[in-house]
């Protein structure tokens, strides 16, 4: 997955563990045992690191440049996996709740903006099904990704959304949003009604 993060090119961050630890005696497999979690802690402190600049410079950013930022579904996927919600398996794609691009989405997406919520914010992710020929390796997911992003879909995201009360309130919506469209308790083919759209507010 794409994240975007400074750190120390990795081959030689394991290169030099190598060389250090070596002048100390033989590298057994205990030793490269250790080299590989220290390498991959090193580098998940470095993704953590930069999510959570990524999160803080959308407090800086313009309501215009919110709405202008590109989504990248490689990112979204990388911040998601970064906040401990892994890829489910190889046939799954990285939904954004709130697309980035297409034009239904423009209303709730000013919504996130309003809030200094960034497209590709893992609160803004979730893990789905790539196509609706796969579900059946899933079942407890209700839809595919290739098949959610109809018009009543976006009718129903806005309509939650716009109770949101504070940047908090917006996060804790769309989590309860992504619980939905799991679980098909919001529906992609019909609207929401008003007592449905308080409890994705309200929980």
């Amino acid at each position: 997955m794409q994240i975007e993060y400074q750190a120390v090119d990795e081959l030689d961050f394991r290169l030099g563990l190598i060389e250090l630890l070596s002048a100390y005696g033989k590298i057994d497999q205990k030793t490269n045992s250790l080299i590989n979690r220290v390498v991959a802690e090193t580098k998940l402190r470095a993704m953590q690191d930069a999510l959570k600049l990524y999160v803080e410079e959308g407090q800086r950013m313009t309501q215009c440049e919110l709405m202008q930022e590109k989504h990248s579904s490689g990112r979204i996927g990388g911040h998601m996996e970064t906040s401990g919600y892994d890829k489910p398996a190889d046939h799954f794609h990285a939904h954004a709740i709130v697309s980035g691009g297409h034009k239904r989405a423009y209303a709730a997406r000013e919504i996130l903006a309003q809030f200094n919520i960034r497209i590709d914010e893992p609160a803004n992710g979730l893990w789905l099904p790539n196509y609706k020929k796969n579900l059946h390796l899933s079942p407890i997911f209700d839809c595919a990704h290739g098949n959610i992003h109809n018009k009543i879909y976006y009718l129903n995201i806005t309509a939650c959304l716009e109770q949101a009360m504070s940047q908090q309130h917006a996060r804790e919506i769309l989590r309860r949003v992504a619980q939905g469209i799991v679980s098909g308790r919001l529906p992609i083919h019909r609207q929401l009604r008003a007592r449905e759209i308080m409890e994705f507010a309200n929980g």
